[in-house]
């Protein structure tokens, strides 16, 4: 039963017994058995009304308590904390937002809060109010501050409306959060994130770099390799030709002996026959065949390095005439040598 209900029935009460008390002086008897039931109710009616009041009492308490740990939340939550009508003026502030504004909570109650937004932000802070008075739910907008201090602060600001016991709107609940040192750490994982990239770019330039200079070096050494090895080549050809041109000289040089040898005999054996004689066209044969052989080792000792070049005007024609003997040998017996020389 609710608190005015048992007021009025006490009145109800004491009304009937101030009737019957007055009754009473009669003496009726009926009129004092009433008055007996009109005492009894009078005394439930105390008892209910007691009852209730420590109903009441332990209701209050209870209440109490929950707006003490409600207020206790509200004082050490770690981020700032306001109540503002829906004009912005703060109805209630914590210490978190005393701390952060950098003014005593007593002297941020009737401020407006924008008041403590940077002046850039300002106009969007007041369309945020004035659109904000017809949206429900849990909002969230970054704005900068500006303390008491000086000092200019990121912020991020979480708000939703407040209703009352009709359902309509009041004002507004504010979270203000400090990101300050978030963005700034932001911003410096930014720099250092760049940095990075930038000494990734130039460390895979170098690299490339490297890589182009390791294979042009590469290649330069596969050059030097194959020119070395053409030298080596060469000069194995050179040291070949030498030693041909040594064993060339050494068997000239022998055979010019020899050839020394057969002139020397022939020339003595030519001396001694008779003008006419048919050996001598031979032996003269010889003698000429023995000249061309001398001529074609001193060649070769030249060539071998052992000997000297004659540089000299030749008759070919004579050349050839005195070869003829030898050409006649060198060819099949099936062909037949013809001359055809000029005669200068």
């Amino acid at each position: 039963m609710k608190h005015e209900n048992y007021e009025r029935r006490l009145s109800i009460v004491h009304q009937h017994i101030d009737d019957l008390a007055s009754r009473a002086a009669v003496g009726s008897e009926d009129t004092l058995e009433d008055l007996r039931a009109a005492l009894e109710e009078l005394r439930t009616a105390d008892e209910e009304l007691r009852v209730r009041n420590e109903e009441l009492s332990v209701a209050q308490l209870q209440v109490e308590a929950e707006r003490r740990k409600y207020q206790e939340l509200f004082e050490l939550a770690p981020d700032a904390y306001l109540t503002t009508n829906l004009a912005g003026i703060i109805q209630e502030a914590n210490q978190s937002a005393s701390r952060l504004f950098g003014i005593a909570t007593q002297f941020l109650t009737g401020k407006a809060l924008a008041a403590y937004i940077a002046a850039d932000d300002r106009p969007r802070f007041r369309g945020l109010l004035s659109d904000g008075k017809h949206t429900d739910g849990v909002r969230t907008a970054a704005f900068r501050l500006r303390t008491r201090d000086g000092r200019r602060l990121s912020a991020e600001l979480t708000y939703s409306l407040r209703h009352n016991e009709h359902d309509v709107p009041v004002g507004f609940r504010w979270l203000i959060r400090d990101v300050t040192e978030q963005e700034r750490l932001a911003r410096q994982i930014r720099t250092l994130n760049a940095d990075l990239e930038s000494r990734v770019a130039q460390r895979t330039a170098d690299l490339q770099a490297a890589q182009l200079l390791s294979e042009d070096l590469l290649h330069r050494e596969q050059a030097a390799r194959r020119a070395a090895e053409a030298s080596e080549a060469q000069s194995r050809h050179v040291q070949k030709l030498e030693s041909i041109g040594v064993l060339a000289g050494g068997i000239a040089h022998d055979f010019n002996n020899l050839l020394h040898v057969v002139l020397g005999n022939a020339d003595i054996a030519l001396s001694r026959l008779p003008k006419r004689s048919p050996a001598r066209e031979p032996l003269e044969e010889v003698v000429r065949a023995t000249i061309r052989a001398a001529d074609l080792t001193r060649q070769m000792l030249a060539y071998s390095g052992k000997g000297a070049f004659v540089v000299r005007h030749l008759d070919l024609s004579s050349e050839v005439r005195e070869m003829a003997t030898l050409l006649r040998t060198a060819i099949s017996k099936q062909a037949s040598l013809v001359w055809e020389l000029a005669s200068n």
